[in-house]
């Protein structure tokens, strides 16, 4: 079971605008996740990881131990780095697994906001479609923090018009910038 409760690190006093929006930013999530090597009844395969470091976004996003709680700092740049910057990552990453992006059924992306899934759609070419899901766990669910994508995957995995051999690639942004990136066969 993953759960991730964002509202532990409201701090109600503050009067720091970047924190207040930051606040109203995360929603508490949980999710299970399964994980085993016995192929009988999962939702997918993992074929393949990677974790990258976007250069000089180090300041853009952290997440910080502070008196009361973590605090976080997130440029509204972020958007723009991941335009920028996502493409050229998960080209590499999927040539390194023997598929591109245009092999790719759906993007599980992280929803950080709209503009981290437009600008990650756009950042490979691809057509809003393709990220449907991402956008529909954002508008039912909010952002949940790390527990979000699973949602995501779960969504994914019973939605009919996704079948069994799909290729998903699902992709995540974190402190640092980090980009991480994971592909993913339907089973």
């Amino acid at each position: 079971m993953l759960v991730e409760l964002c509202t532990l690190h409201h701090h109600p006093a503050t009067t720091d605008p970047e924190q207040i929006v930051q606040q109203c930013l995360f929603a508490d999530g949980a999710a299970r996740l399964d994980v085993t090597t016995d192929p009988a009844g999962v939702d997918f395969a993992l074929l393949g990881h990677a974790e990258t470091l976007v250069p000089d976004t180090l300041d853009e996003m952290t997440w910080r131990p502070a008196g009361v709680a973590f605090q976080m700092t997130l440029s509204r740049r972020v958007p723009d780095h991941i335009r920028a910057n996502v493409g050229d990552a998960l080209r590499r990453f999927l040539g390194a697994n023997g598929v591109g992006v245009d092999d790719l059924d759906v993007l599980a992306v992280h929803p950080g906001g709209p503009r981290v899934i437009e600008s990650t759609a756009a950042a490979l070419g691809v057509e809003e479609e393709r990220v449907r899901h991402s956008h529909a766990i954002l508008r039912e669910r909010g952002n949940m923090s790390s527990t979000t994508l699973p949602h995501i995957w779960d969504r994914i995995a019973r939605d009919p018009d996704v079948p069994p051999g799909a290729l998903v690639c699902s992709v995540a942004f974190g402190p640092g910038l980090t980009v991480a990136a994971n592909l993913l066969r339907k089973q």
